[in-house]
Formats: C-alpha cells, sequence, structure tokens
C-alpha cells in the first residue's frame, strides 16, 4: 500500500513538472508522513506527505549565518508598515526554484529508481 501510495505522489509530481527524472551517483531517500489532521482516511493516498530525508546531505552543508529578526522587532514594525501579505503554500518546499547548479543535491530515490 505504501508503494503505491509513493508512486502515487511521485508520478503526480512528474505530471505537474515539479520534479524531473535524473541519474545521480547519490540520493536521498524517501518517506511518507502521515498528516497530523486525522483527514483523509489511512488508506487515501491524499493522508500521507511525500518528503525527502536530507539529514545526511544537511550534516555536511556548509550555512551562511544570518541573523534571524526577533518576532518582538517585527511586531513593534507593524504599525509602521504599509504593505502586508499572506502566502499560503500547500507544499511549500516544491514550490521553491532550484538552482541548476544545485539539483545534484536534491536528487532522492525510491525503489524505482532515481
Amino acid at each position: 500500500m505504501k508503494q503505491e501510495i509513493l508512486d502515487y505522489h511521485v508520478d503526480k509530481m512528474l505530471k505537474e513538472g515539479t520534479i524531473i527524472p535524473i541519474q545521480f551517483p547519490y540520493a536521498s531517500p524517501v518517506v511518507l508522513c502521515r498528516k497530523n489532521n486525522g483527514l483523509p482516511p489511512p488508506d487515501n493516498t491524499e493522508a500521507y506527505r511525500f518528503a525527502v530525508d536530507y539529514r545526511k546531505l544537511n550534516a555536511i552543508k556548509k550555512y551562511l549565518q544570518y541573523p534571524v529578526p526577533l518576532i518582538d522587532d517585527l511586531i513593534m514594525n507593524i504599525p509602521h508598515t504599509e504593505t502586508m501579505s499572506a502566502l499560503n503554500l500547500r507544499s511549500g518546499y516544491f514550490q521553491m526554484a532550484v538552482n541548476p547548479s544545485a539539483i545534484v543535491k536534491t536528487a532522492f530515490v525510491t525503489k524505482n529508481g532515481t
């Protein structure tokens, strides 16, 4: 059943153009995470979130250090703000464009291949 759900998500992302088939010598594994809202029922393909386990990549990645603004500072600046926006990302991670030179780092593998 889980393989069918995984295949569904991969096929859907391929059709949407979110992912492309590639061949690289290394790739990260895929996991299915049950959505915590309890809906839809567990046998439904939409009950699971497709995720890539990048822990090994993150362990060797060097991060640039940028300070994160304090929430209190952001709230204090609201009265001085002229424009505000809201952003609803259904599948936020997969909506970000990837620099072509970084595509090799985003490769994932399933039982059907990369």
